[in-house]
């Protein structure tokens, strides 16, 4: 608690086959199943309400919360951002795929150069930071067991995690994040020999190989959202982005940070999460608003660029569609 006397009970879990939790026993541990998990550890606790936070796949885990139980989740703040399209099972969710999309386009034109730097950025880690998602989600037993042949095979996949994913640079690597702490990860890993656990949730959530699904909540998440984004994070996602899959209270630009923010800037992260939770929000208001909510999809709200990606369509309707019949009709009178 805070001064004022705002303050949280705390409940951080452990995933299951990372560093404290025992691995899962049977196939099928996915980020929706661990969502299940911690949805249910909430309720035997006694917290039928709650926030949750989260940040890589703590993010991921935490969108599938507010998706899966939003009578219970109240509350959403995450420093990973995903935006994911709404699956097309009809001509109306095909709209909401194609406004989803035109966001992409339209963004940059609308928004200005910063939104146009986010996804440049994003573009360019999933064209070149992306192999270890690769192999990770469909070789983890193969990958397991070379790093678990040595720590120094260990310490080199997660060393190079922490330098090109943290606010570091080649004249101060561990600026960001300090060798000890480096190492303690490393330690946890290999003390409990559960890298190839770890590694086997890519496996189980990414939906590449045959008979798994991706499990990263597609669609506009109703849930009153934070979102708190830092500057060296992997994923950059604009706010204009955003707006398309969180119904989003609050966007918080950090000045410093990447994809470890709880550890690189855990003061920053913090403060966001008490502003979200007790200036921007209360809670008896989010329990409220949860108790109002409708049930099924929900259609993220029309904005500006809905108006230049309609106004553009019509116009190329006009041009393409509207005018050669038009002339058609014209040279055959």
């Amino acid at each position: 608690s805070d001064e004022d006397g705002n303050g949280f009970h705390v409940v951080a879990p452990s995933l299951p086959g990372y560093g404290w939790s025992d691995e899962p026993t049977k196939e099928g541990t996915n980020a929706h199943v661990v969502a299940d998990m911690c949805d249910a550890l909430m309720q035997s606790l006694g917290y039928t309400q709650y926030i949750v936070q989260g940040g890589d796949w703590g993010g991921i885990i935490a969108r599938s919360l507010a998706s899966r139980y939003p009578k219970s989740c109240v509350g959403l703040h995450t420093n990973f951002p995903i935006c994911v399209a709404p699956k097309v099972t009809g001509v109306l969710s095909l709209f909401r795929a194609i406004r989803f999309f035109a966001v992409l386009i339209f963004a940059p034109l609308v928004k200005g150069k910063a939104d146009a730097a986010k996804v440049k950025l994003t573009r360019t880690f999933l064209k070149e930071g992306t192999a270890y998602q690769a192999i990770q989600g469909t070789r983890p037993e193969t990958l397991g067991l070379a790093l678990n042949s040595s720590p120094i095979s260990l310490l080199s996949w997660l060393l190079e995690k922490f330098y090109f994913w943290s606010d570091s640079s080649e004249d101060a690597p561990f600026r960001s994040v300090h060798m000890d702490d480096v190492i303690t990860h490393v330690m946890i890993y290999w003390t409990t020999q559960s890298i190839t656990s770890s590694i086997r949730f890519y496996y189980e959530s990414l939906g590449i190989m045959p008979g798994k699904k991706a499990c990263l909540s597609p669609g506009y998440i109703a849930t009153p959202s934070a979102l708190c984004v830092f500057p060296r994070e992997i994923i950059q996602t604009p706010q204009s982005v955003a707006q398309r899959s969180y119904n989003m209270v609050s966007y918080t630009e950090a000045p410093r940070g990447g994809h470890f923010a709880a550890l690189e800037q855990s003061q920053v992260l913090g403060e966001d999460i008490r502003h979200f939770s007790f200036v921007i929000t209360k809670f008896s208001k989010l329990v409220e608003a949860a108790k109002k909510r409708k049930s099924g999809i929900t259609p993220a709200p029309l904005d500006i660029i809905d108006f230049v990606f309609i106004t553009t369509l019509l116009l190329l309707i006009f041009q393409y569609i509207a005018l050669p019949l038009f002339a058609c009709f014209s040279s055959s009178n």
